[in-house]
């Protein structure tokens, strides 16, 4: 009987938020958008957009997808793997 591989460690949710969160705020930045900018457009508070920026905030798929909208990103990309470019220069929020 053939070996099986053992199945990839699958992250938690708290990573799963955290991972959002920071690609989330990423996204945002380089759309040059302020949390208020997308408080305004989500019709979700600022220290709610805040608290998900730091992965502190629990979510729905829904909330997930509304976001990205916001940012014209997808969640597939806000949940990748990978971490995003810290080199990456996002620009400045408008003020």
């Amino acid at each position: 009987m053939p070996r099986r591989r053992a199945p990839e460690a699958q992250p938690s949710s708290a990573e799963l938020l955290r991972r959002f969160g920071a690609n989330f705020r990423v996204a945002r930045q380089r759309a040059n958008l302020t949390q208020q900018d997308i408080s305004e457009r989500t019709g979700r508070g600022q220290a709610y957009v805040s608290a998900i920026e730091r992965g502190a905030q629990n979510i729905t798929v829904e909330t997930m997808a509304e976001l990205a909208a916001a940012v014209n990103a997808n969640v597939t990309e806000l949940l990748g793997t990978t971490e995003p470019n810290p080199r990456a220069k996002p620009k400045a929020p408008r003020t």
